[in-house]
């Protein structure tokens, strides 16, 4: 798959506060979101869930 690369690559360039904020948003959005709905979100089908 052309234009894929791993998220370490992609943040690699982040000051550690852009690192720290994106964890604290990530995590903040987990502990909105219900058990079913985050492994939804993590399943490899989830591109195909979209419409």
């Amino acid at each position: 798959m052309t234009g894929h690369r791993p998220l370490r690559e992609l943040t690699e360039h982040l000051s550690p506060e852009q690192r720290d904020r994106i964890e604290t948003l990530s995590r903040e959005l987990a502990a909105g979101m219900p058990l079913h709905e985050l492994r939804r979100a993590r399943s490899p089908s989830a591109d195909r869930d979209i419409s």
